[in-house]
């Protein structure tokens, strides 16, 4: 994948929508179709190249994490950089309407958009889900 096209997409989803916590940021991002590799893990969908691309935005004070991510000054730099360089991305959810779900809901959300991706029906996603992660069933 694109590594500037990654980074244009990450500090755009920061720039739209307060994230509050890396488990957020995670399901947030798989929800809103942004162009990391993601795995199912214990906790729904994870990315380890989000993860690293976090940590390098922080290490290079693009964005920084007081309660939540914030683009600074160098990344909102670096971002309009990349759109004049022809980086776009339309993101598929209204993240700013998921930033306000509780880290449980987006959870669940994401878990079953990635079993659906994988083949099973919504139905059946739900039900593993509630399996797998019994704390989730309320939210489902």
């Amino acid at each position: 994948m694109d590594y500037f096209n990654q980074i244009h997409a990450l500090l755009t989803l920061i720039d739209r929508a307060p994230i509050v916590g890396e488990r957020r940021l995670q399901k947030i991002a798989y929800l809103a179709d942004l162009p990391f590799r993601f795995e199912l893990r214990e906790m729904g969908p994870y990315s380890f190249e989000l993860s690293a691309m976090m940590v390098k935005l922080l290490e290079t004070d693009m964005i920084t994490l007081e309660e939540t991510y914030i683009l600074m000054e160098t990344g909102r730099s670096f971002l309009d950089r990349l759109s004049k360089d022809g980086y776009q991305i339309e993101l598929s959810e209204d993240v700013t309407l998921l930033s306000r779900f509780t880290p449980d809901r987006l959870e669940a959300m994401a878990t079953v958009k990635y079993l659906k991706e994988i083949g099973y029906s919504e139905e059946t996603a739900k039900k593993k889900v509630a399996i797998l992660r019994p704390n989730l069933k309320a939210v489902l």
